[in-house]
């Protein structure tokens, strides 16, 4: 009898644990917002969060969602070319910046990612956001310096009425965000996953823990 609550024990420990890392992979830095199903991509790990990106993202209210993810770096290593762009056009990317004022950029109790344009990775004082849509290739020999890579910015002031999307600009294909801090791409690309409501919140799991914990600690006892 005692060997078999042993076994009992382990196995509601192995549960447990198993509740615990699920928990902790379905938060990792996935933060609600409220609106609609868009989850913020937060790093939490220093001392103040860091906007990372975002998930779920309706960005033409047609229920067809995206995500996003600021990079720092340079246009040739992130996108490559024209093939790796998912606004092609003025009005999409216009689009895909108005989204990220509307539903990223906003101030929520883990972080005034609004009001702190600091917060955001990549990023001091003030935060653009840049949005390459159109690659124009002039010179296949020269890469990087002879194409041209049109641009549109969702711009994130610490005044809120600075707060605009920002009107084409254009730059060499070679041009990066590394060596500016007020600066970084906003790299959008189809959903992979859809949101599902069939997953239990987080409250529900841990109310499952503390039955299993009980349950270990009553056969502890027994034995």
């Amino acid at each position: 009898m005692v060997r078999a609550f042993k076994k009992v024990n382990r196995f509601l420990l192995f549960i447990t644990a198993s509740l615990f890392i699920t928990i902790g992979q379905a938060n990792a830095g996935l933060i609600p917002t409220g609106v609609g199903n868009v989850l913020l991509d937060i790093d939490t790990s220093g001392a103040e969060p860091s906007l990372l990106g975002a998930r779920n993202i309706d960005v033409f209210g047609t229920g067809e969602l995206y995500d996003v993810s600021f990079v720092n770096g340079l246009f040739l290593d992130i996108f490559v070319d024209e093939s790796g762009l998912d606004a092609t056009d003025e009005a999409t990317a216009t689009a895909f910046a108005r989204s990220l004022l509307d539903f990223v950029l906003i101030d929520l109790p883990v972080g005034n990612f609004d009001s702190l344009p600091r917060l955001t990775f990549g990023c001091e004082f003030e935060c653009r956001l840049t949005i390459p849509f159109s690659f124009r290739l002039f010179n296949p020999n020269a890469p990087f310096l002879g194409n041209v890579v049109d641009t549109l910015s969702a711009f994130n002031d610490r005044l809120e009425g600075g707060d605009s999307t920002t009107g084409i600009g254009f730059a060499f294909s070679g041009f990066g965000t590394t060596f500016s801090d007020g600066e970084v791409f906003a790299d959008f690309s189809l959903s992979s996953t859809a949101p599902t409501q069939d997953v239990p919140e987080p409250p529900t799991l841990a109310f499952m823990m503390l039955i299993l914990v009980y349950l270990v600690w009553n056969n502890y006892k027994r034995t």
